[in-house]
């Protein structure tokens, strides 16, 4: 065990080198104990409350702009789906159809990123319905570009058929 300011989590990462993940529990509004994915334990000693949950706050941020970002990937995958069916644009439908995995891994990215803040900061309140409300999100997105996929797909399958207006 060791003592240190929280004010950077830096001194936990030199005593204890590889932290990935770590868990914070107070035991008063001003001392804390961070235990580490390894079992290890640092008890740290915060000057300011707010700097405990900076990084939190933070990592909010973050989230909410990979959840816009991934909003206009869609947003943009829609019109070239139906492009691509209306066109019988065989190539921009298998770049959508391609680009689908991509859009997939960022949304079980995004996902994991919200299990792990909900797991390690047990957020309340306004933070909670955020996080609850990118997980629902993500997952609408994601449904939103796999029906762009079936459209792509009914495209290749209808390629070189004519259609009735």
């Amino acid at each position: 065990m060791g003592c240190g300011n929280a004010s950077s989590i830096a001194l936990a990462k030199q005593q204890f080198h590889r932290i990935d993940t770590a868990l914070f529990i107070g035991l008063s509004p001003k001392v804390g104990v961070l235990v580490t994915n390894y079992g290890k334990h640092l008890i740290v000693q915060f000057d300011d409350v707010e700097e405990l949950r900076k990084s939190f706050h933070q990592e909010l941020d973050s989230l909410r702009e990979r959840v816009v970002r991934l909003g206009a990937s869609v947003v943009e995958a829609i019109p070239r789906a139906t492009a691509a069916l209306l066109d019988g644009d065989l190539e921009g439908a298998d770049f959508l159809v391609q680009a689908d995995d991509e859009i997939d891994a960022r949304t079980i990215d995004i996902e994991d990123a919200c299990f792990q803040q909900l797991a390690l900061q047990s957020p309340v309140a306004g933070d909670l319905r955020q996080l609850v409300s990118i997980i629902k999100i993500v997952g609408e997105l994601e449904r939103s570009a796999d029906l762009a996929v079936n459209i792509c797909k009914a495209a290749r399958r209808i390629y070189g058929h004519d259609l009735d207006p």
